[in-house]
């Protein structure tokens, strides 16, 4: 009598059904980790090309007094906002305005714009041309032009901002357009 091994047609339809199952779900596996390499590849460029937008200069209330401690109202004041750590050049901006009758003046908060991979890559680039432009990180300015002086406010984001600029003399800017005319 032989005697061999039963392979049946049972058997070997369960292997030919789990070697298809098993190269189903290694196909599947593979689809898997393409979704997630390329849902990851999409995530990273949308980050690195998005423009995040942060705070330059917070909202600034500055009083104007002359040196006797008066209020300089319809003064010219000048507010200069730049971020070096962005910008080689901080992208240097200003803006004029005059002061209310009581010596006030508030300029609204500055904003920039700047996509992921700037962020990442701009702080090292100027960080190592200091040398060559001289600054890095957030400028904020207040100056106020006198006749003989100009009064100056800095910026510094770890300092309460300054809230008073003090001028040898109030002048409007008519008196700057009189000047002018001479």
């Amino acid at each position: 009598m032989l005697h061999c091994t039963s392979i049946t047609t049972d058997n070997v339809f369960r292997r030919i059904k789990v070697s298809r199952v098993e190269k189903v779900a290694a196909l599947m596996l593979r689809s898997k980790k393409k979704i997630i390499l390329i849902s990851l590849s999409c995530v990273l460029v949308g980050a690195a090309t998005y423009p995040f937008e942060s705070t330059v200069v917070p909202p600034w209330k500055v009083k104007v007094v002359e040196v006797y401690g008066a209020a300089c109202s319809n003064m010219p004041v000048t507010e200069s906002w730049a971020h070096y750590s962005l910008f080689l050049d901080g992208h240097f901006q200003s803006a004029d305005q005059l002061t209310d009758p009581e010596g006030f003046v508030e300029f609204p908060e500055r904003r920039i714009r700047a996509i992921g991979l700037r962020r990442l890559i701009m702080p090292i680039v100027t960080k190592v041309l200091t040398i060559a432009h001289g600054s890095t990180g957030v400028h904020g300015t207040v100056s106020v032009s006198g006749p003989k002086d100009v009064a100056w406010l800095s910026y510094k984001s770890d300092k309460p901002l300054p809230d008073t600029a003090r001028a040898e003399k109030c002048i409007t800017k008519e008196d700057l357009r009189s000047k002018e005319a001479r």
